[in-house]
């Protein structure tokens, strides 16, 4: 306390009040302060001095200046002979220090553990995921300068790239802005692809229909019920739909009749009407049938013939209404049929060019497929697009860019158009197949047989449920399921009778034991040339071998007979 207060003191603040009197009291007292505490003897007789002389305030505060540095300094020197300060270690700890420890310790823990399962999650997902493991692992693009042209004057190495980069983008053509785009949300009005000289009724709309979904015997009785109702009438329309409906059924010289007939009796019984152009068309129609035809059987002379007579009434059509777009569509087909494609697109783009057709929905599906022919991939995907963006809801145009992709080899882009062939069409046979057909690309087989069993719980009269049927036992026969595959085979050959089918029952047939249909179906397809006789025989003699009982000789020889007849008719030993 008294080296806190002598510290404190200060004597040149007294000297700078004004008031003298008063900082010469203020000074005493903090002199008595100073006496009582150190015992000191008195360093002045104040009593003697004041009585030998009367002293001004002034010399009074000049010698209590004095009077206090000396007490000060004896304070301070007494301090200085005291004992030294001992500082020894602290033996406990702080109240509270020992839980902050512990909360520390806690929270760390929790930081860690999280940190581990964190650690042990992000591995078990780069064990199982492929794609993980190529964006973890596989190597990435390195960012490069935009490659340029122009020389680099710098001696040495440069950072200016190869002009020619890893990448060239292939540029797409814009849809001209007056076609107008069509709604993803209402089906629109259906694609003009008849242009009748009369308006139809509601019976030959009827047939139409079924046309379109390959039901041509109800199309024929439709046409039936409407030329009973008007027998003398000269309306080109049921002569040209019945033509149309017995080409779809084969019947192509009955199909051939009708359209004459009618033909004929337009032209001598109202030649003034414009009934030409619908009339010749259908007998372009009939001779392009009847040149595929000729075709398969072989007879060029005869297919040429008909492609004359093709080329003939397209013409006649074309010169007086060219905005038929059908007359387009069966030169375009005739051309295709000669595999001559270039001709069919010459075909195709003079209709297209054609203001009044240049957003035929037709037309541009048409020249998709036959890009798609031509192996031309990427362009066919744009002609879909182009159809699409005219109308979202062509089935045609989904099928054709999703074939497209699977056909380019990019099964993931072949999902992506048959989700969206699905969102327009949901159920659809056709778009659940090329899912399956894409899963299958991918080695996805478990959702491909998924796909392929959505897919025939469909339209059971889509054609395409041949093909899934097909599809599906092919895949259970890689997975060695041959009572599956079995079921399968026969329903496709229920359905179309084909030896091609038959052929594929009978391995599996084979291959799950059962060995009566095996066998019918080798005897029936022998001399067929679906399957080399030679290896007929030796399916025979190997089901003859495999049902014989021990030392059955009889079966056995029959069995050895059956192979060496194989081996002579030029089976590989």
């Amino acid at each position: 306390q008294q080296q806190e207060r002598a510290s404190s003191f200060d004597l040149d603040s007294l000297f700078d009040d004004d008031d003298s009197q008063q900082a010469a009291a203020t000074a005493e007292e903090e002199l008595d302060f100073f006496r009582q505490e150190t015992a000191a003897e008195d360093t002045f007789d104040y009593a003697a001095e004041e009585q030998a002389e009367d002293l001004s305030p002034e010399d009074a505060l000049e010698r209590a200046k004095r009077e206090a540095e000396a007490i000060i300094q004896q304070v301070l020197e007494q301090e200085a002979a005291e004992a030294p300060i001992e500082w020894v270690h602290k033996e406990k700890r702080r109240a509270g220090e020992r839980e902050v420890v512990v909360l520390r310790l806690q929270v760390f823990a929790g930081i860690m553990a999280f940190i581990l399962v964190l650690g042990v999650i992000g591995y078990g997902i780069l064990l199982s995921s492929p794609e993980a493991q190529v964006a973890v692992f596989g190597a990435s693009p390195t960012p490069t300068f935009t490659p340029t042209l122009s020389p680099t004057p710098t001696i040495g190495i440069t950072p200016t790239p190869s002009p020619t980069s890893d990448v060239t983008l292939t540029p797409s053509p814009t849809i001209d802005s007056f076609i107008e785009a069509g709604s993803e949300f209402q089906a629109p009005r259906p694609t003009e692809v008849y242009i009748l000289p009369e308006a139809p009724s509601g019976i030959i709309r009827t047939a139409v229909a079924e046309i379109n979904d390959h039901e041509p015997n109800a199309a024929l009785n439709l046409v039936a019920t409407e030329r009973a109702a008007n027998p003398l009438g000269i309306d080109p329309n049921p002569a040209y739909f019945e033509a149309l409906a017995l080409i779809e059924r084969g019947d192509l010289e009955d199909a051939q009749e009708v359209i004459e007939t009618a033909y004929e009796r337009w032209q001598e019984e109202a030649p003034g009407r414009p009934y030409g152009p619908l009339l010749q068309l259908g007998r372009a129609e009939v001779e392009l049938a009847l040149a595929e035809k000729a075709l398969a059987e072989g007879d060029t002379r005869a297919a040429n013939e008909h492609f004359d007579l093709v080329e003939e009434y397209t013409a006649e059509v074309m010169a007086e209404r060219p905005d038929f777009a059908q007359s387009y569509v069966l030169m375009a087909r005739r051309y295709m049929l000669e595999e001559d494609y270039e001709e069919a697109l010459k075909v195709l783009d003079q209709g297209l060019s054609l203001e009044e057709l240049y957003a035929d929905l037709n037309l541009r599906v048409l020249k998709g497929e036959i890009f798609f022919l031509q192996g031309e991939y990427d362009r066919a995907i744009q002609e879909a697009y182009e159809a699409l963006y005219i109308n979202p809801w062509s089935a045609e145009a989904h099928a054709l860019r999703t074939r497209a992709a699977l056909a380019k080899g990019e099964p993931g882009l072949a999902v992506v158009f048959s989700e969206n062939f699905l969102n327009f069409y949901p159920g659809s046979v056709q778009a659940f197949k090329f899912r399956g057909d894409a899963f299958l690309m991918e080695g996805k087989t478990d959702l491909a047989l998924e796909n392929y069993t959505r897919a025939l719980l469909g339209d059971q009269s889509d054609p395409a449920i041949v093909d899934v049927l097909l599809s599906r036992a092919d895949l259970y026969m890689q997975k060695r399921r041959y009572g599956l595959a079995l079921e399968d085979y026969n329903l496709a050959y229920d359905l179309t009778g084909d030896d091609n089918v038959r052929a594929l029952r009978m391995q599996a047939a084979y291959f799950n034991g059962n060995y009566g249909i095996a066998l019918n179906d080798a005897d029936e397809l022998m001399g067929q040339d679906v399957v080399p006789d030679a290896e007929l025989l030796l399916l025979q003699g190997r089901i003859t071998a495999d049902r014989a009982r021990d030392r059955d000789s009889d079966a056995f020889s029959e069995a050895r007979t059956l192979i060496n007849q194989a081996i002579n008719r030029g089976l590989d030993p």
